[in-house]
């Protein structure tokens, strides 16, 4: 098959990806949980809170400092959740732009550049992860931006490139601590280059004096709004005992079956084997490096969700991209063997390329149920009402916390809780009795035979004889109001 009709086949499919991604927008389910408590973080920095010091939190902050600003203009209107998700999208683009020019530029061309985007939109799966509201979505753009910057570092030897590397995957890390498990291959390698003398400890010392600076402002930044003790105590301790939480507690459902993806990251590894014995070059080598100690995390780390696979999934689509490409210089026909591959993907029926974490079950609700609720609170609330959600929605997004642990309570908030004591513990018969919020939201007691069994559960009798339906019976407002 003639390149330039191969190449136009190739866009031709992205396109497409791009109409699945921005329908995305408003069916990807999945993430919805998280995306509305960091909505609801930046609504409360908003207000004036302190994350850690004044609300439970377990990630880095530099997102909702970010998206403070644009919450608070959107106030009450819980259709900036779209908004947000547009802006999420964008910057998933733009770190796809990085990725195909890495690839065309340093490691490939523009055959496998193409090819390696399109095999990785092809999941339906990895298209939703684009549009969530995460910090991880961030941290990922600026991740890549680092790399992209390290790699032009390693062909031009340019102190600027190196210094952009660092002060990017210092970005990076601001969103999310685990930036560090994709940061740490690079900095084996950049010490690797120390050894050899390829790179000199002058440029090294001179790239590393951002991240000191950056994360020394940042300290003292926490020191000052005196939350750097509690920072330190649920970014690292508190994450650190989530393993040994689910284990101890016969919680392993929570740990995901990505049984699906076998088939494509076998292929990948075939392919980075390939790679390996045929290219020599240190591009090729150093993101191999990269590759391989991302499977091996994902292999050996806690990795509760499909989506903690992203990383693994786009490096691995890009080592496939390399190896299909140079098939078909090597023989051009080998395109047409690709397309009879390609067409099923972009239809979504191989396993590997459907989102089975994304397909609701009869007990759940979708995001337009959420939303709906979100609203009527809204409207019939003030910003200084109290609000109880579930222990995954804070339902109340644009309203006060009934308490410190406003989310996994029974959860990631137990392990602080009984780590540090930090407040008194979360009872739910004393926020209904004594904080009384204006409104609960409560779903359980619509299934079959439920009792509650612990103090993180709500009483159905309890809460009647304080609440009353309101406009949807899962919904609860406070007798006379």
């Amino acid at each position: 098959m003639r390149q330039s009709l191969f190449k136009k086949l190739l866009i031709g499919f992205f396109i497409a990806d791009i109409l699945c991604l921005f329908a995305a927008l408003f069916t990807a389910n999945i993430a919805v949980s998280d995306e509305f408590e960091h909505i609801h973080a930046s609504w409360l920095i908003w207000d004036g809170h302190v994350p850690y010091r004044d609300f439970f939190e377990h990630h880095h902050p530099l997102l909702w400092y970010l998206f403070a600003p644009l919450v608070g203009l959107f106030e009450s209107n819980i259709l900036i959740f779209y908004g947000i998700r547009l802006i999420m999208a964008i910057c998933s683009l733009f770190m796809l732009y990085i990725v195909f020019k890495l690839v065309n530029k340093y490691l490939a061309d523009e055959t496998a550049a193409w090819i390696a985007i399109n095999i990785f939109c092809f999941s339906a799966l990895m298209l939703n992860t684009m549009v969530h509201f995460k910090p991880d979505t961030l941290m990922h753009l600026f991740f890549w931006l680092g790399t992209y910057c390290f790699f032009a570092f390693i062909h031009n030897k340019k102190q600027k490139q190196l210094n952009l590397c660092a002060l990017f995957y210092t970005i990076s890390f601001l969103f999310l601590q685990t930036a560090l498990f994709l940061i740490l291959p690079v900095v084996l390698v950049c010490i690797y280059l120390l050894i050899t003398q390829k790179v000199s400890i002058r440029s090294c010392a001179q790239a590393a004096a951002i991240p000191a600076l950056i994360l020394a402002g940042c300290i003292v930044f926490m020191y000052f709004n005196a939350n750097l003790q509690r920072y330190y105590e649920l970014n690292w301790v508190v994450n650190s005992h989530i393993g040994k939480f689910l284990s101890t507690n016969n919680l392993r459902n929570k740990i995901c079956d990505y049984s699906d993806y076998y088939g494509i990251l076998i292929l990948g590894i075939g392919c980075a084997v390939y790679l390996l014995l045929k290219h020599k070059d240190i591009c090729t080598r150093i993101f191999l490096v990269m590759y391989f100690a991302e499977l091996t995390l994902r292999t050996v780390y806690l990795s509760p969700y499909t989506y903690y696979f992203k990383t693994l999934l786009l490096y691995n689509a890009v080592i496939i991209g390399i190896v299909f490409a140079d098939l078909y210089k090597r023989r051009s026909y080998t395109a047409y063997f690709m397309l009879v591959l390609f067409i099923p993907c972009l239809l979504k029926i191989y396993p590997f390329q459907k989102d089975t974490d994304n397909i609701p079950t009869s007990k759940e609700i979708t995001i337009s149920d959420i939303l709906r609720v979100m609203t009527d609170i809204s409207k019939n609330s003030t910003r200084d009402d109290t609000v109880l959600g579930t222990n995954i929605i804070p339902f109340g997004i644009f309203n006060q916390n009934p308490h410190y642990y406003w989310f996994s309570w029974d959860y990631i908030g137990y392990i602080d809780e009984e780590l540090h004591h930090y407040v008194p513990p979360f009872d739910m018969k004393k926020i209904i009795t004594e904080v009384k919020p204006k409104f609960i939201y409560f779903e359980n007691d619509l299934l079959p035979n439920y009792t509650p069994k612990s103090r993180f559960d709500i009483d159905p009798v309890l809460l009647r004889q304080y609440y009353r339906n309101a406009i949807y019976n899962t919904l609860y407002l406070r007798k006379n109001d």
